[in-house]
């Protein structure tokens, strides 16, 4: 695979990801701890939870997913609020993705236009805010 092909290749692959992320979220019943909601995929629980007893950063995002995919806006910002953002941007990339995919547009090239690289350092950045002030809180509750 070659040029544009290889490039509606890999743009069609992002969508497809994007909707069965999508679709799993609508497919799982939320859980009402706000966490956990994962173990239904059959993935393991949270190894860092178990061992420390406190949420890791990413602790609640699969729930917060479930219940966005329900209009559920209260109790997924409950359960890890940058799931808002993420989902949003899950939401926003499958179109963005099939145009892409049908215009041929460089793949490469699109992720460097959008500084993917920065997007994605700001994404880790805001996860690891989020956990912070999410244990902070948990300790003066």
């Amino acid at each position: 695979m070659r040029g544009a092909a290889l490039d509606r290749a890999l743009w069609a692959t992002c969508a497809l990801a994007c909707l069965l992320v999508l679709i799993t979220a609508r497919l799982l019943t939320p859980s009402p701890e706000g966490l956990g909601t994962h173990v239904a995929l059959g993935i393991p629980p949270c190894g860092f939870l178990l061992w420390s007893g406190l949420p890791c950063p990413a602790c609640g995002l699969t729930t917060s997913f479930a219940y966005l995919a329900r209009a559920q806006l209260a109790p997924a910002l409950a359960a890890n609020p940058l799931g808002v953002p993420l989902f949003a941007l899950t939401a926003a990339l499958l179109p963005f993705s099939v145009a892409c995919a049908g215009r041929g547009t460089s793949f490469v090239q699109e992720l460097e236009r959008l500084r993917a690289d920065r997007a994605a350092l700001l994404i880790v950045l805001a996860l690891l805010v989020a956990w912070i002030s999410r244990l902070t809180a948990n300790l003066y509750l």
